[in-house]
């Protein structure tokens, strides 16, 4: 029997098993960047700077920029002396990798399209706005008239007496005989110099 998760007021929902897989990738990640830079390998320090750029990418609405600015901000307000470029790879990755920002960003898109999907109004997506006449219902096929081919058979300048296409040439009438496609010397002396 499935558990039932209850959503706190204020908090987001928890992270479901495959979303835990991506954020402990993430940790490793981070916890390897700054063992590579600082020495150190903690896995709390890694969750805290993860948390760090998850909450500074959601105060910053500006560039991604912007966003590794201000992160190398709270980083230097926490103590953590590391360079900006750095701290910019780090917040880059976890913009990349963070299942919690990638479900904010989903939840974002998901916002944007109903609002522009009420903007577009009662009639449904911007396209049938822009285009009404595309926009139409697919209709039933048209039966043709009776005697529509026989304006194709009638004399005068719209028929010309033509054949009905059932009795037009077919190309294997067109085909020459091989003895028609070899030269003949008369040929030849038609032929200008």
């Amino acid at each position: 029997m499935p558990k039932k998760v209850k959503k706190l007021k204020g908090k987001a929902a928890p992270l479901t098993p495959l979303e835990r897989l991506q954020s402990l990738s993430l940790v490793s990640r981070i916890s390897s960047e700054i063992e590579s830079h600082l020495g150190l390998s903690d896995k709390t320090l890694s969750e805290f700077i993860i948390h760090l750029a998850e909450t500074t990418s959601s105060s910053s609405s500006a560039t991604a920029d912007e966003g590794a600015r201000s992160f190398h901000v709270a980083l230097a307000e926490n103590g953590a002396d590391l360079p900006r470029e750095v701290a910019g790879h780090i917040y880059r990755m976890v913009l990349e990798m963070s299942p919690r920002i990638a479900r904010r960003r989903q939840k974002a898109e998901e916002k944007r399209k109903k609002a522009a999907a009420a903007a577009a109004g009662p009639g449904g997506s911007g396209a049938e706005c822009e285009f009404p006449g595309l926009a139409g219902k697919n209709t039933d096929c048209v039966p043709l008239a009776d005697g529509f081919f026989e304006i194709d058979r009638a004399p005068g300048p719209s028929g010309g007496g033509r054949r009905p296409p059932d009795e037009r040439r077919r190309p294997e009438d067109d085909r020459r005989r091989p003895e028609d496609n070899r030269r003949r010397p008369e040929d030849e002396r038609r032929r200008p110099e």
